[in-house]
Order: C-alpha cells, then sequence, then structure tokens
C-alpha cells in the first residue's frame, strides 16, 4: 500500500498519482489502447494503493475513461483530479459561464456530481 498525503484536513490522497496524459487519443493511435484493459489497469492500480487519478478536459477520452472505470467499479475509493485548460486565444475573453461550461462537461464526462480538485491552467507562464 502506498503512503497518502493530506492535501486538507478532510482531503487525503495517494501520494503517487496515476496519470492519464500517456493514454489520451491525442497522443496515440486512435485505437491504440485497449480500453477495457485499460479499465483493468486502474483497478490494479486502486487495489495496490494508488487511488488518486489525474486527467484533464483535453486529454482526449480521459475523463470518459475514468466514468466508465467508476460506473464498472462503484465501490472502489478514487479521488478525480481533473485540468480545466480553456482555448488559450479565449483567456482574454474567458466568463465564468464558459468555465462553469467546460467543468460541467468533465462533470458529464466522469458521471459523478462533485470533482476532488480542479486544476485551472493558465497558458501565459
Amino acid at each position: 500500500m502506498f503512503d497518502r498525503i493530506d492535501l486538507s484536513p478532510n482531503y487525503s490522497i495517494s501520494r503517487v498519482l496515476k496519470g492519464h496524459w500517456q493514454i489520451a487519443d491525442g497522443h496515440l493511435i486512435k485505437g491504440s489502447i485497449d480500453r477495457n484493459q485499460a479499465i483493468e489497469d486502474m483497478r490494479a492500480f486502486v487495489e495496490a494503493g494508488i487511488t488518486t487519478f489525474d486527467m484533464a478536459d483535453i486529454y482526449t477520452g480521459t475523463e470518459e475513461m475514468v466514468g466508465e472505470f467508476m460506473a464498472k467499479y462503484p465501490d472502489l475509493p478514487i479521488q478525480i483530479h481533473t485540468k480545466y485548460v480553456p482555448d488559450m486565444g479565449k483567456l482574454a475573453t474567458l466568463t465564468f459561464e464558459d468555465t462553469e461550461n467546460i467543468i460541467d462537461r468533465s462533470l458529464k464526462r466522469l458521471g459523478v456530481d462533485c470533482l476532488d480538485l480542479v486544476q485551472f491552467h493558465w497558458w501565459n507562464y
């Protein structure tokens, strides 16, 4: 089992996170990931104590895949960390409604009512 770390008094995560960037459709040849195997691999990570999954709205297909995992294994406890990455060309005109719409899209993809953590990615370093 991996150690956990407290991010706040009532919220802990696994010290090692499982990232999903590498399995995003945009980084691979479409269909090169066996979704069923990837979902089973997620189960193995959770059983080993890695319960915190990192993804982003722009990691094509990853939020949906984690949503499938949670639907298949609803009793396995995981923490969902995703990133909100607005289009760089729209930063100057970004509105609360734009942000709300993208977060709602992530909620729908994941099949959840609440996200555990959202990182806001700003393109201007």
